[in-house]
């Protein structure tokens, strides 16, 4: 098998693993089998083993782990496709501000990316959350695209 073809052949694999977890999580109202915040017996389903009836489970508060697992998946994926959304639009624009300044203004742009790069994106991420305290998702989201923009505008510019 050539590199070419092992690379279609991974690229297929991938695609068909995404393409399975997107129809899963928007699926999930169908295919869970209970509610995912449903207390079904606080005592006898209390931090149960995966079983027929439960597959993954229960917590410690008797909730069904799989449906949360299938509900808790739209929610990472809209985080996902979120972020990755604003990252690319954020780091495209400052990009091609760079590539089509004039020298001296492409030049400080340019230092000015490389400056941002250089400090490490979690050390970065832990003091804001450590300054700010908890996040709402949508804070979150700005928080990870304001901070992992750089790499694209640097292939941009």
């Amino acid at each position: 098998m050539t590199n070419k073809a092992r690379a279609h052949s991974t690229l297929a694999r991938g695609a068909a693993l995404m393409a399975l977890l997107i129809t899963v999580a928007v699926a999930a109202p169908l295919l869970s089998p209970y509610p995912p915040n449903a207390t079904l017996d606080l005592l006898a389903l209390k931090s149960c083993a995966p079983s027929w009836a439960h597959p993954f489970g229960t917590d410690a508060y008797s909730r069904d782990v799989l449906s949360r697992v299938l509900h808790g998946a739209r929610v990472s994926l809209a985080f996902s496709l979120a972020s990755a959304t604003l990252v690319l639009v954020i780091g495209t624009a400052y990009g091609a501000l760079a590539a089509f300044s004039p020298p001296l203004l492409r030049t400080v742009l340019r230092r000015a990316l490389d400056v941002a790069m250089s400090v490490p994106r979690l050390l970065v991420l832990l003091a804001v959350a450590g300054v700010a305290g908890p996040f709402d998702l949508a804070a979150l989201v700005w928080l990870i695209s304001a901070t992992g923009w750089f790499a694209t505008a640097r292939m941009v510019t």
